[in-house]
């Protein structure tokens, strides 16, 4: 029986891995400066290739934030609201409420 706990517990400590390593890299992503470009450049490649990125990144913290309210709720209410921030506010304030083009 601790044999199979043993194995249980390495293959979500894996797949949390393998899904909070893409995520991570995704938040330490610098976008390029567009200020030289044109306006239109910048809506448009934040409409076909930022805005789904985020979008993206909001569905998976979403998923994301079950697994950290666990684990942030040992360390209190602080701690539960910046995993929200992190996994969900942040990405939804930049896929939703921001302005085309603004970066």
């Amino acid at each position: 029986m601790r044999n199979r706990t043993t194995k249980n517990l390495r293959t979500w400590a894996m797949a949390l891995i393998l899904v909070w390593g893409p995520t991570a890299q995704a938040n330490a992503f610098e976008f390029p400066d567009f200020s030289e470009l044109s306006e239109g450049f910048a809506i448009g490649f934040d409409a076909v290739i930022v805005r789904p990125l985020y979008i993206t990144s909001l569905v998976v913290g979403s998923i994301m934030l079950l697994p950290a309210i666990g684990m942030a709720a040992l360390d209190g209410e602080e701690s539960r609201d910046e995993a929200i921030e992190l996994f969900v506010t942040v990405p939804y304030e930049d896929a939703i409420e921001r302005e085309l083009g603004d970066f």
